[in-house]
């Protein structure tokens, strides 16, 4: 079975907490993946690491190399790494 962890700082890690929960299909409601559960610890650590990117230089970078669109870049780089999750 897939074990998906949380991706932080550009590293895929486990909760601090150590807990999972399982994600169902909704077609037959089988396990398809284990959750890492991410707790509060955690969701603080990704919104630091996150804030530092975007009062730094990549804060200032567009998709295109010109400056100001890293939000927008940020945004379609989540949507690719959801995509690419999921078919796994």
């Amino acid at each position: 079975m897939q074990q998906v962890n949380n991706f932080i700082n550009d590293v895929f890690v486990e909760a601090e907490s150590g807990r999972w929960f399982d994600k169902r299909s909704p077609v037959d409601n089988s396990v398809i993946a284990s959750i890492s559960e991410a707790g509060r610890a955690d969701v603080d650590r990704a919104v630091a690491v996150a804030k530092a990117a975007l009062h730094g230089e990549w804060g200032r970078c567009r998709g295109d190399g010109s400056p100001g669109g890293g939000r927008r870049y940020a945004g379609q780089y989540s949507c690719q790494h959801e995509r690419e999750a999921a078919c796994r």
